[in-house]
């Protein structure tokens, strides 16, 4: 498996690059650049995007050895492999010392070399590994840290809702909600008013500012009147809205849009905006409990009244209530 690895193979014999080229390393699925030269083999490395080079020791312009302390003097650490005809103990601990993760002497066979690149390229592959892990814990913990802040939002408007706040503002608070959950530009509470599917607007917020798309007020009421009818979220694109049920009955809808960017919602949002709407409803039912609750209390007040007025002074009427 060649991983998108690419090679650089740098000698100035035309014959020996396309001898790896088309014997070890295009059979085995890997990119590779050429270069006949030492200054040029130095130029494409410094181009970056090179995993392993092998490297041809004698060659006219640049020497092994000179691309060897070129490629250190850069900061450069790209695993090499010497390519020489002429293989000595001397050779081997020198060119270690520059870094050179292996060599071959030629000629040599296709097996053999491919062996070696595989050696050199254990390291390259095993740090590959280490950086995408790195990477998707990266996003692994900001997903966390997202959901963290998501459930501190549903927290508090859970917290809201059974502290009984004064409606209006509990609604804002629903709809600043959504807004930042799902990263929306724009959204709305819409309640149901007189016959099914004619709507009214209850809070309406705007996050960002900007030119929106055209996008009619009744293309979005419509959307709102299909999740109310559905029961379920429903998005279009930019668009989202969830129903607003109260005790089995749907009496509206909570919904988000981005008409300025166009940006797309996803599937967690839906699931998001789902539970902010059923905060909502509860708001709303609470609130329709509580008024009628003030509305008994002060019909029980008046009959009192009306009762005591008949057999006691209205000064003793007033104290006692």
């Amino acid at each position: 498996m060649s991983n998108n690895i690419r090679i650089l193979v740098v000698d100035d014999s035309r014959e020996i690059r396309e001898f790896i080229v088309r014997y070890v390393l295009e059979p085995n699925g890997f990119e590779v650049v050429e270069a006949s030269d030492g200054a040029e083999g130095l130029r494409k490395a410094v181009k970056g995007n090179i995993d392993l080079i092998l490297l041809d020791l004698e060659m006219p312009k640049m020497d092994g050895f000179e691309v060897l302390d070129g490629l250190h003097a850069r900061g450069l650490e790209i695993p090499v492999i010497l390519m020489t005809s002429h293989g000595s103990e001397a050779i081997a601990v020198q060119v270690f010392h520059k870094g050179v993760r292996d060599y071959v002497i030629k000629p040599f066979a296709p097996d053999h070399m491919l062996e070696t690149v595989e050696r050199a390229l254990a390291d390259v592959r095993l740090q590959r590994e280490k950086e995408a892990l790195t990477t998707r814990l990266v996003q692994a913990n900001r997903q966390l840290e997202q959901r963290l802040r998501e459930f501190n939002t549903l927290y508090q408007i859970g917290k809201s809702v059974t502290s009984l706040m004064e409606i209006n503002e509990l609604l804002e608070r629903v709809v600043d909600a959504a807004l930042y959950v799902t990263g929306a530009e724009e959204g709305a509470i819409l309640l149901e008013s007189g016959t099914e599917g004619n709507l009214h607007e209850y809070v309406r917020k705007q996050r960002v500012a900007g030119q929106k798309q055209q996008v009619s007020r009744r293309t979005e009421n419509q959307l709102a009147v299909d999740a109310i009818r559905k029961g379920e979220a429903t998005m279009t694109g930019a668009m989202l809205y969830a129903p607003l049920s109260v005790g089995g009955r749907i009496i509206g809808a909570l919904g988000v849009n981005n008409r300025i960017t166009a940006r797309f919602f996803g599937e967690h949002d839906r699931r998001v905006l789902m539970s902010l709407a059923d905060y909502a409803a509860i708001a709303i039912q609470n609130a329709h409990l509580l008024q009628q609750t003030e509305q008994t209390k002060d019909r029980e007040k008046q009959q009192v009244l009306s009762l005591f007025e008949r057999y006691v002074a209205p000064s003793v009427v007033e104290k006692l209530v």
